[in-house]
C-alpha cells in the first residue's frame, strides 16, 4: 500500500509545476507591459517639454501683440481676441483694474490686466501656457 500512496502523491505533485510556470508567465508579461509603458512615457516627456517652450513663446508673442494694441487704442479693445501662432491657439483676455489712478499729483490714468493663453493639443497631451501683464493703455 505504501507504494500506491507514493505513486498517487507523485501524480498530484506533477500539476504543481504547471501552476508555477503559469505564475512565471503572468509575472513576466506584467513586467513587460510595465516596461513598455515606462519607455513610451520617457519618449513623450521630452516632446511635451519642447511643446511647452513653444507654447510659452507663442503666449509671449500674443502678449506683445496685445500690449501694442492696447497702447494704440482705448482700454480693453483686445478682449476676446483669438488667433493662431505656429499651430497654437492664442487667446487674449483683458480686464480693467479700476481707477482712475493718480500718482504724485499727475493726471489720472487707467490700468488693464492682459492675460494671454497659448494652447495646443487634445486632453491627454495638451500643452498650455499663460502669461499676464498690467498695462497702462493710451
Amino acid at each position: 500500500m505504501r507504494v500506491r500512496e507514493r505513486i498517487a502523491a507523485g501524480a498530484r505533485q506533477r500539476g504543481m509545476s504547471l501552476v508555477g510556470a503559469i505564475f512565471l508567465i503572468v509575472v513576466l508579461a506584467a513586467l513587460g507591459a510595465y516596461l513598455v509603458t515606462v519607455t513610451s512615457v520617457q519618449h513623450q516627456v521630452p516632446a511635451l517639454s519642447v511643446q511647452g517652450a513653444r507654447a510659452w513663446f507663442a503666449a509671449l508673442s500674443g502678449l506683445e501683440w496685445a500690449i501694442v494694441k492696447e497702447k494704440a487704442t482705448t482700454a480693453c479693445d483686445t478682449n476676446g481676441a483669438s488667433f493662431d501662432v505656429e499651430g497654437f491657439t492664442v487667446t487674449v483676455r483683458c480686464d480693467a483694474m479700476g481707477g482712475p489712478f493718480t500718482e504724485g499729483g499727475g493726471p489720472p490714468y487707467e490700468l488693464v490686466r492682459l492675460t494671454v493663453t497659448a494652447t495646443r493639443g487634445s486632453a491627454e497631451d495638451q500643452v498650455r501656457r499663460t502669461v499676464t501683464a498690467v498695462v497702462k493703455p493710451r
